[in-house]
């Protein structure tokens, strides 16, 4: 087909809805023009540009990479950690041998994704809670996240306001008197984890609104590509950190929660098993902290001409 014809055709399809979507970073408009056919998008056309990056590149070519880099940081800092670590490690994973991140900045940068996964498990809980108007449920797991939002906090929380995730390791230590008030944290979570689980699974009612809600088949799932606690819910066992591990999870021991039931409970049951299994890795990073320095310096014009992908799981 030429180009010609292929504008015609674009021209003869009537999209009916359109969807505007701003970029937080850049500041940019992308507008998603859809045509829907019954539940189904049956045409599409994307009007402006999602590129994070494409407005620093004219500041990573015309300052150094010492300076170029930091920009880009400052600005992936806006996300969740589980990025923040995924862009990080990409360019650490570019420099192969030039760059060793230590073992405690490693164990560092894992236990601030653990607490993060469980944060974001207990706000999917909470939002549920609200959703079919059970107040004990939302009420706890709010107190909960609490609970872990204050321990992340104590940890990244810097005086100079350096960001904590950075190129070669990570800004603070961890000391053990924050270490003990983490791990009471951890064991309050997990006990009161292990109650709402409970209750979910052996309250007739409160179970009856979740099964054979949002069903979705395994078959389905993986059509999709669809990962996390999603998958899990519809039997599919993949888990990046147990597959292709990254940062410190090569180090510890941990069962991958994997339910059948294809619908929303299983998804609960997911989250709730995942939140029990991340305190069980927290705690075996915190007993077996290296001791090693938190960053690495590297010469900045070592970063080769090159690609590389890094895979994370978020939750």
């Amino acid at each position: 087909m030429d180009l010609d014809s292929s504008k015609d055709i674009e021209q003869e399809t009537l999209f009916d809805k359109k969807i505007s979507i701003e970029n937080i970073l850049t500041e940019d408009i992308a507008q998603f023009h859809l045509k829907i056919s019954g539940n189904k998008i049956s045409a599409a056309r994307i009007e402006g540009s999602f590129d994070n990056y494409f407005e620093y590149s004219k500041q990573l070519k015309s300052n150094l990479w010492n300076k170029g880099l930091n920009i880009s940081l400052d600005n992936v800092t806006l996300y969740p950690y589980h990025l923040q670590i995924a862009y990080v490690q990409t360019f650490e994973k570019l420099l192969g041998n030039a760059l060793e991140v230590s073992n405690r900045a490693k164990y560092l940068r894992t236990i601030i994704l653990e607490l993060e996964r469980i944060s974001y498990h207990l706000s999917f809980i909470s939002i549920l809670g609200l959703g079919i108007s059970y107040p004990l449920l939302f009420s706890k797991a709010i107190s909960l996240r609490k609970l872990i939002l204050g321990s992340i906090n104590d940890i990244t929380n810097s005086s100079d306001s350096e960001s904590y995730i950075n190129f070669g390791g990570v800004s603070k230590d961890i000391d053990v008197k924050l270490t003990n008030r983490l791990l009471s944290a951890l064991e309050s979570i997990k006990k009161n984890s292990i109650r709402l689980k409970k209750k979910i699974s052996r309250n007739s009612l409160l179970k009856g609104l979740l099964q054979d809600v949002g069903f979705l088949s395994r078959d389905s799932a993986k059509k999709l590509s669809l990962v996390g606690p999603i998958a899990r819910a519809s039997g599919i066992t993949a888990d990046v950190r147990r597959t292709d591990p990254y940062a410190a999870y090569e180090t510890v021991q941990f069962n991958v929660p994997v339910y059948d039931s294809c619908d929303l409970f299983g998804e609960v049951m997911v989250r709730l098993d995942e939140i029990i299994e991340s305190i069980f890795i927290l705690k075996q990073l915190l007993s077996n902290l290296p001791e090693e320095s938190l960053n690495q310096k590297f010469i900045h014009d070592q970063i080769p001409a090159n690609n590389s992908v890094m895979l994370i799981e978020t939750p």
